[in-house]
């Protein structure tokens, strides 16, 4: 009977001893992982934090840092590739993973800003724009351009406007080019013909750069069009 009370005393010591070993490895990969993800080594960190789960599946803190740190590896996987589309899907899982890592969805929203900040549609395109006759908004419109989903729309306060449909557009970075065809009054041929052009923004407003004949336009709005008596198109 004492020799079996002996036995199971030893198996309790070595049950706890391994217990205590888990524990510490546990605790021992989580540190590591964070630390690497300070690093933002996220395929180091995504190893670690596999190893603390292999130890402790229930643990919901080092299941949520894993998934977090696989996500945001995928993320800056896509973005240095550029396909902005699955970067954005993938931080937005880092961003709603509650109780993870704090650090690791600032850092997914600042890369979410930046993507959001770096992309650009041809709706960014779309609107009015003015050249005026000398300093921007303090002096006359001088030309009307109007972009719409479908035409080109530009003239002068003195003259018709002059209207091209878009038949194909294509964008890179901040450049947008558009195959337009036009007719001439009076003719009857067809001209096809590509523009360029390039946006950027000046205290919020945006800046329209006509590449081919290096026309700058800026954003203007329908009723600074009408206060300066433009008889606008129809869209």
């Amino acid at each position: 009977m004492h020799k079996l009370k002996l036995i199971f005393v030893s198996i309790m010591i070595l049950f706890l001893q391994g217990c205590a070993d888990n524990t510490s490895k546990f605790n021992d990969y989580l540190e590591k992982g964070l630390d690497s993800l300070i690093t933002e080594d996220y395929a180091k960190a995504e190893v670690y934090f596999e190893n603390a789960v292999e130890i402790n599946n229930e643990d919901r803190k080092a299941q949520n840092l894993l998934e977090q740190t696989k996500y945001m590896k995928s993320a800056v996987y896509y973005y240095e590739n550029g396909n902005e589309d699955e970067a954005l899907g993938n931080l937005s899982i880092v961003i709603g993973v509650e109780g993870g890592s704090v650090g690791l969805q600032s850092k997914a929203k600042k890369l979410e800003e930046t993507i959001n900040q770096k992309i650009i549609t041809f709706d960014d395109f779309k609107g009015n724009y003015a050249q005026f006759e000398s300093t921007p908004y303090a002096s006359s419109i001088h030309v009307h351009l109007q972009i719409t989903d479908d035409e080109i729309i530009s003239g002068k306060k003195s003259s018709s406007y002059y209207l091209e449909s878009i038949i194909e557009k294509r964008i890179q970075d901040d450049i947008l080019e558009i195959d337009s065809s036009y007719q001439e009054m009076g003719s009857e041929e067809i001209e096809i013909s590509t523009g360029k052009y390039q946006i950027r923004y000046e205290d919020d407003k945006k800046v329209l750069n006509v590449l081919n004949t290096g026309g700058v336009f800026y954003e203007v709005d329908e009723q600074q069009l009408s206060d300066e008596g433009w008889n606008l198109p129809l869209n």
